[in-house]
């Protein structure tokens, strides 16, 4: 069922891999996410497009570490701004409906 996974809270681009979206991702009971799950983008504007995750990595800091969604390549840091609502969908639900960046 989807569902907010975040709200971009603030994203760091790292070079050559893509944009990282903070704050961390929190799985609810038995959630697995994986490289290459569509999830649709809904910015404070109003503005909506889909993407997938590029990668859900392990973020490491001297006190915890944590889920972060990294984005495609082609995706930029400004097209996903600070507000935005990262939404989890499956691929042909309502939600997703569209092309897939």
């Amino acid at each position: 069922m989807p569902r907010v996974l975040l709200t971009v809270e603030d994203s760091f681009v790292v070079e050559g891999q893509g944009v990282v979206l903070l704050p961390k991702l929190e799985p609810i009971g038995d959630e697995v996410f994986r490289a290459g799950d569509p999830i649709q983008i809904r910015r404070p504007d109003g503005t909506v497009f889909q993407t997938r995750m590029h990668g859900v990595e392990y973020l490491t800091t001297s006190t915890e570490s944590f889920l972060v969604i990294l984005l495609p390549k082609n995706v930029a840091q400004s097209e996903v701004p600070v507000g935005s609502e990262v939404w989890s969908c499956s691929t042909g639900s309502q939600e997703c409906d569209g092309k897939l960046d």
